[in-house]
């Protein structure tokens, strides 16, 4: 058959290729929540500190397509990246649903100890069902790892509205993402951008460490181009 490319062509369509592929992000921490039970989820990940039963595994759910499914009590939990990112940019996105009013989720990248993050909090407010509560970025930067339940930062910024609402399917979808050149971190929610602001960088960072508070949480991921 004859071909549509000169000879000459063909490498540098497999160099475009290569190069391509190359520039592809690189996924530190990839995890869908497909465990078969908690026991195997706990394998993963570590308990800083946890009330009772503090996790479960949904395995199915009329509601959402995506189960299994992490639902997470009052906790604090943390599972290391495959690698430390050191001045890295760098991408977290996650799916969550609240469970009820006056409630809030914080997911973040943190350093070795613990002890410095950043996170972005989704706080479901108190009016209930239909509202999308609020979100902030929040920066953690103490003298001590965090060992908590209760600690969630200090916000960066004022609290924006949120764009999902709070409690009704489906997940909504939530990205934090740190870019070195320019300084900011951002937060995205359902691909609308809600916040963008200057911040420090950290040195490194290691671990992705979840404050649950009665929410159902997915599909965690930390990219990094």
């Amino acid at each position: 058959m004859k071909s549509f490319f000169p000879s000459t062509t063909i490498p540098l369509l497999m160099a475009v290729t290569w190069l391509t592929s190359s520039l592809r992000a690189e996924d530190v921490l990839l995890d869908p929540m497909d465990y078969a039970d908690v026991t195997i989820f706990k394998e993963s990940w570590g308990a800083m500190e946890a009330r009772g039963d503090f996790a479960e595994i949904r395995t199915s759910d009329p509601e959402t397509p995506h189960a299994p499914y992490l639902f997470l009590r009052n906790s604090l939990i943390q599972r290391n990246l495959d690698r430390a990112l050191q001045k890295e940019d760098w991408t977290l996105k996650f799916k969550v649903l609240h469970s009820a009013p006056m409630r809030g989720v914080w997911v973040g990248l943190f350093n070795d100890s613990g002890s410095e993050g950043y996170a972005v909090l989704w706080d479901s407010g108190n009016s209930g069902e239909g509202s999308n509560g609020s979100v902030s970025i929040r920066k953690f930067d103490a003298a001590e790892p965090l060992a908590e339940w209760s600690q969630t930062g200090v916000a960066i910024a004022p609290a924006v509205k949120g764009v999902h609402s709070i409690m009704e399917p489906p997940f909504a979808e939530l990205e934090l993402s740190w870019k070195q050149e320019s300084g900011l971190l951002t937060v995205v929610m359902d691909g609308i951008e809600l916040q963008s602001v200057a911040t420090p960088s950290l040195d490194q960072v290691s671990q992705v460490i979840v404050r649950g508070n009665w929410q159902s949480l997915d599909d965690i991921q930390v990219s990094t181009p």
